[in-house]
């Protein structure tokens, strides 16, 4: 099936070129790393708790007490969606070169010099005090990063994927309200597909300028022992885009359900899979009147969304996005 679609988009692309980075990072085989500090020595900009009160507005710089490098623009960015102990009162302490931040309900700890080193300790039994509800909003800890220069589809023969996982622990303290469909554990990496065409351009001929699809490279789902290739909305609390969401497997890249504390390298080129959800977007009216060779690939996040009570923890390191161009 995966052959058919690309053949179908092949008929649909021009060549046409995207921006270079100015300064790009390229490795021996030509491919652009796209990721600009992955190993997160320049610290995190910390979003608010609400995503329709705080919107983008940084609340502090995790910048490991001055210890962060110094950067030109933003690179980092942390989202703590709909916590009650907000991150920017964190207590910071650093044990053995690892930074932490410390709330009631989370841990950061972060190691640059550990080939970036991120663990994510969350407990929403700390963040609700009660089963959440249909409609009511789930917390939330992601990295996110806009990339220094977006990459056009139509230049690329690859798009590859590397990450460093390991799911260290998941309890499941919803209790017997436990409903599946509404209380979940997820690990999630997403990827935006936007839609760049000038300001004056014809919607009715180009699409809407910034329109936009989420695409997954789903890891965990208590649920499910592999996560099945999706499509749907976003929607279901404050703050959702009401843009699709398309997913793939993790069976094309898990040969087995999560182990807690078995360690797994991700390495995939999705392309080919973007190539997919592209074509999805366009036969159901997610992306109406976009054209191919104006989608680009500009920023991703990263982590844990709980719709359940739940105390997870996650370990990640080696964060690598690389483009490989035409």
């Amino acid at each position: 099936m995966k052959k058919v679609i690309v053949i179908m988009l092949i008929a649909l692309v021009m060549l046409s070129g995207c921006r270079e980075k100015e300064k790009p990072i390229i490795d021996d085989t030509g491919a652009i790393e796209l990721l600009e500090d992955p190993t997160f020595s320049t610290g995190f900009q910390l979003l608010g708790i609400s995503p329709v009160v705080d919107g983008r507005t940084i609340q502090r710089h995790l910048d490991y007490n001055g210890e962060a490098l110094p950067s030109t623009r933003n690179v980092w960015y942390m989202a703590q969606w709909w916590t009650p102990h907000d991150v920017t009162d964190a207590t910071y302490a650093k044990v053995s070169g690892v930074h932490t931040y410390t709330t009631e309900s989370r841990t950061l700890h972060i190691n640059p010099s550990d080939h970036g080193y991120l663990r994510i300790d969350l407990k929403a039994s700390k963040e609700y005090s009660e089963p959440r509800q249909s409609g009511q909003p789930w917390t939330h800890a992601l990295i996110e990063q806009d990339f220094n220069e977006s990459v056009g589809m139509q230049a690329l023969s690859a798009l590859i994927l590397k990450l460093e996982v390991t799911v260290n622990s998941v309890e499941n303290l919803t209790g017997s309200a436990y409903d599946p469909s509404k209380h979940a554990a997820q690990l999630l990496w997403y990827l935006t597909l936007r839609n760049v065409v000038p300001e004056d351009a014809d919607p009715n001929e180009v699409g809407t300028r910034g329109d936009f699809l989420w695409f997954g490279i789903p890891i965990y789902d208590n649920r499910s022992d592999f996560i099945a290739q999706s499509a749907h909305l976003d929607q279901g609390g404050p703050g959702t885009t009401n843009k699709l969401i398309y997913s793939m497997s993790s069976r094309n890249y898990f040969d087995e359900k999560i182990q807690m504390g078995k360690t797994y390298q991700i390495e995939i080129d999705v392309l080919p899979y973007l190539q997919e959800a592209f074509l999805y977007a366009i036969q159901n009216n997610a992306l109406v009147n976009a054209q191919y060779e104006n989608m680009q690939i500009g920023y991703m996040n990263l982590g844990w969304e709980l719709p359940g009570t739940f105390d997870v923890s996650s370990t990640f390191r080696n964060i690598s996005i690389k483009a490989v161009k035409k």
